[in-house]
């Protein structure tokens, strides 16, 4: 594994985190998602969804130059509190490996970058960055 640079996007979510590690030749490192049991909740799950971005990202953390994270889902009705408490994490560790403040982005233009349609599923995002970018 080189020393970078990398660049990292997430995507939070309660059952299935994106995570994409970009190399600096523009090729895809790592893209996939992370599982969290059906089952997990409060505490539990954000330590296991801090753990797998740790483990993922560990061999990219010393050339990690900067990360975006998907912003806030105002479509997500009743969720809003546990959403929050995810990307708090996300935001968190992202902050503490690269001491920079994460790139926000909405997700109809993260969605629009990587598949050309702001409405594209978590599925079809994963795959544009697959085939895009090679991994």
């Amino acid at each position: 594994m080189s020393n970078g640079p990398f660049y990292v996007g997430v995507d939070q979510s309660l059952t299935s985190p994106g995570v994409a590690v970009i190399g600096g030749d523009g090729r895809a490192c790592f893209a996939d998602t992370i599982s969290v049991a059906r089952d997990m909740r409060g505490g539990e799950r954000l330590a296991h969804i801090k753990g797998e971005l740790e483990r993922i990202l560990k061999p990219y953390v010393l050339g990690l130059q900067r990360c975006a994270m998907e912003g806030a889902s105002y479509g997500s009705v009743h969720r809003e509190f546990d959403l929050g408490e995810v990307s708090g994490v996300v935001r968190a560790y992202l902050y503490t490996v690269t001491h920079r403040e994460a790139l926000i982005v909405t997700p109809a233009l993260l969605k629009k970058f990587a598949t050309g349609n702001g409405l594209a599923t978590k599925e079809d995002v994963l795959h544009a960055v697959k085939t895009v970018y090679g991994h």
